[in-house]
């Protein structure tokens, strides 16, 4: 596995071990990305692996061949330094044996050089198919993007032909709360007293109709039952109104009724 290879598995290692440590879930991936992630791996191993397998063929043993060489430049040097040393210490023999190891490094060397190229023939009808193949890819290649060139050229034209559309926003998302299950401290009550029938509301003035129940819990409120109409005499504030019912007034809340007539501005 290559390097990169490896630094990408111990980066998702880490991000799990972080991950769980931190105590929060990753972000998931769908399955089609972590598909084209996977075939993009395996394609750039495969690349690599056919490189590597190229410079082999082409150099076959080419750590070996290039041990010999060194160790053929080695003994030269050793050879060399002898020979010159001769009569200053060093003895004749010594600088025999280190010609006699000199030449034999040197032969060995020769030897796999004369192979490789001796098989020149064999290697280069090898490299010429290995480039025609080549040629074979890249021309497939060209004609695929050749053809998405002109797909991406129909779709501009196409986007230019089109009337331009204006952002429209989605409607907002309208709150709903449900009125409290019980009416204390002025809450909503949900089960509607059967009360009194809903009367028609005086058009002629500012009224509302009540939605629910409204019991007061303070004094100056305006209690009221479901379905009545009530005279708006004042706003209070935004959510605050001041009316009038059975020959009462006092304060009541907005979201209690329904707007029938409203107040003048």
């Amino acid at each position: 596995m290559s390097v990169a290879g490896l630094k990408k598995q111990f980066h998702k290692a880490t991000q799990k071990v972080s991950e769980k440590v931190g105590g929060a879930e990753g972000t998931k991936l769908d399955d089609d990305f972590l598909q084209m992630e996977k075939k993009v791996d395996t394609t750039g191993r495969a690349v690599l692996d056919i490189m590597t397998k190229t410079t082999e063929y082409l150099q076959p043993n080419p750590v070996l061949f290039q041990h010999h060489l060194k160790k053929m430049q080695g003994r030269r040097l050793d050879f060399d330094y002898k020979k010159k040393r001769h009569g200053k210490g060093v003895l004749e023999e010594e600088i025999t044996q280190a010609l006699e190891k000199f030449d034999e490094s040197k032969e060995v060397a020769e030897q796999s050089m004369f192979n490789l190229l001796e098989s020149d023939i064999e290697q280069v009808s090898q490299l010429a198919a290995l480039v025609q193949a080549q040629l074979e890819y890249h021309r497939q290649a060209t004609e695929i993007l050749q053809q998405l060139s002109s797909k991406l050229h129909e779709r501009i034209r196409e986007a230019q032909e089109k009337p331009r559309k204006e952002y429209v926003p989605k409607p907002r998302m309208v709150l709903e709360l449900l009125p409290p299950s019980d009416s204390h401290n002025g809450g909503l009550n949900t089960t509607k007293s059967p009360g009194p029938a809903r009367t028609p509301a005086p058009m002629d003035q500012p009224c509302c109709r009540a939605l629910y129940d409204f019991v007061p819990e303070n004094e100056g409120e305006l209690g009221f039952k479901d379905g009545e109409i009530i005279t708006l005499t004042n706003q209070i504030d935004d959510n605050w109104y001041e009316g009038m019912v059975n020959g009462q007034s006092g304060f009541f809340p907005i979201n209690y009724v329904d707007i029938l007539v409203p107040l003048p501005h």
